[in-house]
C-alpha cells in the first residue's frame, strides 16, 4: 500500500469538468484539434440560435391563433421564455468569442407561415411539430453543456444546462397538449 505522497492516484471531485489544458500544455494537434472543435460547436450554437429565433415567432403567432385562452397562456409564456433563451445563447456566443445573430427573417417567416397553418389543419399538427423541435433542442443543448465544459467555458456550460432544462420543460408542456387537443 502507497502512502499519500509518491505514486497517489489524485482524484477530481465528481461531476466536476475536466478543464482543458493551457494552449502552451498543448501539442500544436491538441491545439489545433481544440480550436476546431470550439469552432465546429460556435457554428452549432449560432445555428441554435437561428432556431430560438423561429420558435419565438411561432409562439407569438400561435398565442394570438389559439382558441383555447389556457393554451394561449402557455404559448405566451413560452414566448416570454424564448426572448430569456435568445439572450443566454447571445451571451454564450460572445463569450465563446462570436458576434451573435440579432435576428433571423427567414426563421420569423417560416415559423409564422407553419403558425398560419394551424386554422387550416387545426391547432394539434402544429403544437406536435413544436413538441419535436423543443425535444430535439433540449438533447441539443445537453451535448453543448457538455462540450462546452470540456472546453473549460463554464459560464456557456451552465447557460446550455439551463436552456436544455427549458426545453425539456416545453417539450412536456408540449405533449400534453398534443395528447389533449380535439382532432380534426
Amino acid at each position: 500500500m502507497r502512502s499519500s505522497g509518491e505514486g497517489a492516484v489524485k482524484l477530481r471531485p465528481v461531476g466536476k469538468p475536466r478543464a482543458e489544458p493551457s494552449a502552451a500544455a498543448r501539442s500544436p494537434q491538441e491545439a489545433a484539434r481544440a480550436s476546431s472543435q470550439r469552432a465546429r460547436l460556435i457554428g452549432e450554437l449560432r445555428r441554435a440560435l437561428l432556431a430560438e429565433f423561429g420558435a419565438r415567432a411561432i409562439y407569438r403567432r400561435l398565442e394570438r391563433l389559439a382558441r383555447d385562452g389556457e393554451l394561449a397562456r402557455v404559448l405566451a409564456g413560452f414566448a416570454q421564455e424564448e426572448e430569456r433563451q435568445i439572450e443566454l445563447l447571445r451571451a454564450s456566443l460572445t463569450s465563446l468569442g462570436a458576434g451573435p445573430a440579432r435576428g433571423s427573417l427567414r426563421r420569423t417567416l417560416l415559423a409564422e407561415a407553419l403558425a398560419w397553418t394551424s386554422p387550416l389543419v387545426g391547432i394539434r399538427p402544429v403544437l406536435r411539430i413544436c413538441l419535436e423541435a423543443e425535444d430535439t433542442s433540449a438533447r441539443r443543448y445537453a451535448y453543448f453543456q457538455e462540450r462546452l465544459a470540456q472546453l473549460g467555458e463554464r459560464e456557456s456550460a451552465l447557460a446550455c444546462g439551463e436552456l436544455a432544462l427549458t426545453k425539456r420543460r416545453h417539450a412536456q408542456a408540449l405533449y400534453a397538449w398534443v395528447e389533449n387537443a380535439p382532432r380534426r
